[in-house]
């Protein structure tokens, strides 16, 4: 691995230590206790009503078969949570499928080499819930341009990815999409998701 804190030796074990959970009001209050004086926290503003509804709002969408949320657990500790929600099919090249995956892990979880294999976690969780007929082709990952940490973190990672800057690329309507939802410009970063399948 690229990222420090876990051996080649011990990856499988610790992939194994992992578990997405459905979320619970008590970790609700936990990941918005630890985290929301983080730069990288996910509402755009650190309210805990604000949070509360972004996390109705998923979990609300997840009856519709939209989106997915789930905490992270290692060895059994709360540890972050992941996202999954589809792309609908008018942002993605003809004959495509593809599901948006974002994860975010407390702050004292990062730097110790859990991000690929909570990424490779979600990856796994989006082929098999995905409300598709079939996995979906592409699990993409979107980050802000001035975001350099999670830039860079993506860029550690020991698989293959596409990264798509600028208005050109097969992702480029989402990308739009994204970069006016986040009122700046994004970065996609790509996998096909048969490249992780378990």
């Amino acid at each position: 691995m690229k990222q420090t804190g876990l051996s080649d030796a011990s990856r499988a074990n610790a992939a194994a230590s992992i578990q997405l959970l459905p979320i619970q009001r008590e970790d609700a209050a936990v990941l918005w206790h630890h985290a929301r004086d983080d730069d990288a926290w996910v509402t755009p503003d650190r309210h805990w009503q604000t949070w509360v509804a972004w996390v109705e709002a998923l979990l609300a969408a997840e009856v519709m078969g939209w989106s997915w949320l789930r905490t992270v657990s290692i060895t059994g500790r709360l540890a972050g949570f992941v996202t999954v929600r589809t792309v609908e099919a008018a942002l993605l090249p003809p004959e495509t499928t593809a599901v948006e995956c974002g994860t975010y892990l407390l702050p004292a979880w990062r730097g110790l080499g859990w991000n690929a294999l909570v990424k490779q976690a979600t990856i796994h969780f989006a082929r098999s819930v995905a409300g598709m007929a079939a996995p979906p082709d592409w699990c993409l990952f979107v980050v802000p341009e001035d975001n350099h940490r999670a830039i860079a973190a993506f860029r550690s990672l020991d698989w293959s990815w596409s990264m798509e800057l600028g208005p050109g690329g097969s992702f480029a309507r989402f990308a739009r999409r994204k970069s006016w939802e986040a009122g700046r410009p994004c970065v996609v970063f790509g996998c096909r998701a048969a490249v992780l399948a378990p």
